[in-house]
């Protein structure tokens, strides 16, 4: 039998955390210096006539670092063997970016329409004659397999198609605006856009995944508001909206406490992953403009933001979420087998 050098083990039990915070303390350093969650900005969406949109500085800016194919239609490059693939959220977050300049600018209203008949002829039509946006490529590491699909293409879509309507008096656009926000509760669906949790209804972004998404759940109730606000107050489907509406806002007051962090809101219910600043800011931009159809989602809006963010407060961000992928991702394996 060996004998163990106790000196060895004291030695490299000794050396190990000078080596581990010496080559880590200058990454987490490196982070925090290039990250920045503005958390002076007031987090919020532009609004036109009372409608969201993405704010940029102009319309050049909304071109910067975009793909399009040769019908003008905007695609991403994901790399690898994914390669270029049309994503029914890009395309709709592009509508929503260049609505603005559209009315005074006709290059940017014929790419606004563009991809908006794109964006219509590229659905798939359920039993019930609605749309729904689908996925054709894997998406592995949250458990989706083509074709597959997400509430927040349903959301996003709607609200791009209803800038449509509002730009071009084109009712296809509301018609699909309808079909789309109707397909995610249409009866008997092939997919679960849906769960039911705390007392009322969780839109999904990932259907099989089982975490489940802030903002996915989020932008898409954007989506349901702006269709129940795009309709004359005589609409029978605009009571059935404030319904799904209500079930759903609902649901996230009784669940808001699985996004809470000691820092802000997280990106995934439960799981303890500290979002990008992206998602931070979008996260707190979307309760904002849901809080004028609930005035209580400003209150947990309030209770997700932070107050400061300084350099060790990011170095600290960098080490959670390095420990926090490692213990995830160690789980998924389990999981899934």
């Amino acid at each position: 039998m060996t004998k163990i050098s106790w000196s060895k083990v004291i030695f490299i039990m000794l050396t190990f955390p000078f080596l581990f915070f010496g080559i880590t303390v200058p990454m987490a350093y490196t982070y925090s210096e290039e990250v920045d969650y503005n958390i002076r900005s007031n987090h919020t969406y532009p609004t036109i006539d009372g409608y969201f949109y993405y704010p940029f500085i102009n319309y050049s800016e909304t071109q910067k670092n975009r793909d399009f194919n040769e019908n003008g239609v905007i695609v991403f490059d994901y790399g690898g063997s994914l390669g270029v693939q049309c994503n029914p959220v890009t395309l709709s977050q592009y509508i929503l970016a260049i609505a603005p300049y559209a009315s005074t600018n006709s290059d940017v209203y014929e790419s606004m329409i563009v991809n908006l008949d794109f964006l219509l002829s590229n659905t798939k039509t359920t039993a019930g004659g609605n749309l729904i946006y689908s996925y054709d490529f894997d998406l592995p590491i949250n458990n989706e397999s083509a074709p597959w699909c997400s509430s927040m293409a349903q959301g996003q879509a709607a609200s791009a198609l209803l800038w449509g309507y509002r730009i071009s008096n084109d009712t296809r656009y509301l018609e699909g605006a309808k079909k789309s926000i109707f397909a995610l509760i249409e009866e008997n669906s092939s997919v679960p856009f849906i769960k039911h949790k705390n007392g009322g209804i969780w839109f999904k972004e990932y259907p099989h995944y089982r975490y489940e998404v802030l903002d996915g759940s989020l932008a898409t109730n954007a989506g349901i508001y702006d269709l129940y606000k795009s309709l004359n107050e005589s609409d029978p489907d605009r009571y059935i909206l404030e319904q799904i509406l209500s079930d759903s806002i609902s649901c996230f007051k009784n669940s808001s406490h699985e996004f809470d962090s000691t820092l802000f809101g997280h990106y995934f219910d439960n799981k303890r992953e500290i979002p990008n600043p992206k998602y931070y800011s979008g996260n707190l931009a979307w309760l904002e403009y849901l809080s004028t159809y609930d005035k209580e989602l400003e209150t947990i809006r309030n209770g997700y933001m932070m107050e400061k963010c300084g350099t060790t407060t990011k170095m600290l961000i960098w080490y959670w979420n390095k420990v926090n992928n490692v213990y995830y991702r160690i789980g998924e394996f389990y999981y899934q087998r």
